[in-house]
């Protein structure tokens, strides 16, 4: 079987319409019969050229699922774009999804988009930075295509368009409609003739060489120390993650589910999309890393030589409880009774915050006692002459799994009047028993005023209606800032039915810059992104925020595909939250 998954993300770059989208937007009359197959293959998603997710069981409405392998500069893809704009005007309207995959090292995502532009190609081309998938399907020149169906994963053609272009010759017409008589073979459910005619396009460069596969890469020197930074704040004795990277025979035990879960992108839990922005604390994989762990899996995970950095490593946790030393003040809630299983609904504590007068906090850290059952937690603080009367603006920290401390950026703090509280709110998942859990709030106090007050503006809609079945509604709001500021991170927030979330500025003169785009939205995962380094904006600038839900049978997360969907605080119901913290620089 061909390992082909690899999930580079949802994408949504521009806020795409339900046109836009076309993967799973319609019904599809099925094929008369399945097909035999050449090669089973699992699912496997990239980014376009546009930022956007096309992945294969995405389409599971369509017959087939049609793949170009593209190149920059290559002739023969240049000389194939005719024939293939009149196969789409062809079967697209029968079903059939057109796609392209770009596998070259040196092409990026603007050079190929640069090259789509220039060659009025219609198509989206998915870009495969990594080589994983282009490497599980043996993929090794341009211009082969790759026919697939997505409704059981199978690839029923490969080979070349047709028999016009050579290596610097081409016939005046083609004798032989390789693809074209597959398809409607295909759609009739007849059998595929095999192509006889070699695919001649431009050679590939793979980084993954023959030759390196024979040579696993070392686990004591490069897989366990890559596991505990990446891996080890949640698989750990009293972490989230369901297993703890004790040694090399559990990690070889759980290589291949490991495996699965990097190939889809589902761990490390990082949903940004690498070239719009950079942020701190990103728990992705490199592609060296991705590559790295994938050959020393499909090698047998091999111990080798030299320590085992996960046996050898304490037990015990080897930081102190505070992350910044002792606090000024903590406040310990009451003990949360979880149960073995079921859904829970959010729970809120309400907590007094003892201050005689009123303090500046300038870190803060929210602690669970039992982090494999507490989803995510906000300390939303509430008290006399709170600056804002909009409760989201008005969270102090919050807890997700993997990142408990709030350290707020260097001269900025949150004001704290004398008489005010916290109201907690809890999020819970169960675990197959019961379980208890009492969090705690560390708060700590400026010496002095800081230089600025460190503010929330947050994007909410709550009027909007997501039809039953819909794949790609899409749902806008914009925040204004007024006055000059600093934008120091985002965090978007949506349900089971979120797919991705974009933040776009727009500048008083009518320029515009992505500053977030989360393709590969997860609930299960409340990432708050913080930039590296903070972004200035002219008074005037807006923030337009995109979502895009999916509320159709093809997401796996969704609760109930037939239900119309509206805003609601239970995870069975939708949000449209985006969070920005910034400051007003002449504040």
């Amino acid at each position: 079987m061909f390992a082909a998954a690899l999930v580079a993300g949802v994408a949504t770059a521009c806020g795409p319409s339900d046109a836009e989208l076309a993967d799973g937007r319609t019904d599809w009359d099925p094929l008369p019969s399945v097909p035999d197959a050449l090669e089973t293959v699992d699912d496997f998603a990239l980014l376009d050229q546009h930022g956007r997710m096309h992945q294969l069981s995405r389409y599971a409405r369509h017959p087939l699922v049609v793949m170009l392998v593209q190149g920059n500069a290559c002739s023969i893809v240049r000389n194939t774009l005719p024939a293939w704009r009149a196969l789409r005007e062809e079967f697209e309207p029968r079903g059939v999804a057109f796609l392209m995959l770009n596998a070259n090292l040196q092409d990026d995502r603007e050079s190929i988009a640069e090259e789509a532009r220039e060659f009025d190609i219609r198509t989206p081309i998915l870009q495969d930075n990594e080589q994983l998938a282009s490497w599980a399907l043996g993929i090794g020149r341009t211009a082969e295509v790759l026919v697939f169906t997505p409704r059981d994963l199978k690839l029923v053609y490969r080979g070349p368009v047709d028999d016009r272009l050579g290596y610097e010759t081409q016939k005046s017409r083609e004798t032989h409609h390789y693809l074209n008589d597959a398809l409607a073979a295909l759609l009739a459910g007849e059998p595929v003739v095999a192509s006889t005619e070699p695919v001649r396009g431009c050679l590939i460069t793979s980084v993954v060489a023959k030759a390196d596969l024979a040579e696993a890469p070392s686990y004591s020197r490069e897989i366990a120390p890559m596991l505990q930074q990446r891996c080890g704040a949640c698989h750990r004795e009293d972490g989230i993650g369901p297993w703890s990277l004790d040694d090399h025979e559990t990690v070889r035990g759980w290589s291949a589910m490991i495996r699965e879960v990097v190939l889809t992108r589902r761990m490390p839990p990082w949903h940004a999309d690498p070239e719009v922005s950079s942020f701190r604390d990103d728990r992705s994989l490199d592609p060296e890393q991705a590559r790295a762990l994938l050959r020393w899996i499909d090698a047998g995970a091999p111990r080798g030589d030299g320590p085992d950095p996960l046996a050898d490593a304490p037990r015990a946790d080897p930081t102190p409880k505070w992350s910044l030393g002792e606090p000024d003040l903590v406040l310990t809630l009451d003990e949360q009774q979880i149960p073995a299983t079921g859904l829970i609904g959010y729970r809120y504590v309400e907590v007094d915050i003892p201050v005689d007068e009123d303090v500046w906090v300038v870190a803060a850290e929210l602690r669970p006692s039992n982090r494999k059952v507490l989803h995510h937690s906000l300390a939303i603080l509430e008290g006399p002459d709170l600056w804002t009367d909009n409760w989201p603006e008005a969270i102090v920290v919050a807890y997700t799994p993997g990142r408990m401390l709030h350290r707020f950026p260097p001269g900025t703090g949150i004001p704290i009047l004398a008489g005010s509280s916290f109201r907690v709110q809890l999020h819970y998942t169960t675990t197959g028993r019961p379980e208890v859990d009492r969090p705690e709030v560390a708060l700590y106090f400026a010496t002095e005023p800081p230089e600025r007050h460190l503010r929330l503006k947050v994007a909410a809609n709550h009027d909007f209606v997501i039809p039953p079945g819909a794949p790609a509604h899409v749902v806008r709001r914009s925040v204004k800032f007024e006055r000059e500021a600093l934008i120091y991170s985002f965090r978007p927030h949506m349900h089971y039915r979120g797919r991705s979330m974009s933040y776009e500025a727009v500048y008083p003169d009518g320029s515009k810059e992505m500053l977030l785009s989360v393709p590969d939205y997860r609930f299960n995962w409340q990432t708050h992104y913080k930039l590296q380094e903070p972004k200035r904006v002219p008074a005037g600038t807006k923030i337009k925020i995109v979502a895009v839900y999916d509320n159709s049978d093809l997401n796996p997360d969704n609760p109930d595909p037939t239900a119309e969907v509206r805003w609601g605080l239970q995870s069975t119901q939708e949000m449209f939250l985006a969070y920005t913290h910034y400051t007003y620089v002449d504040e």
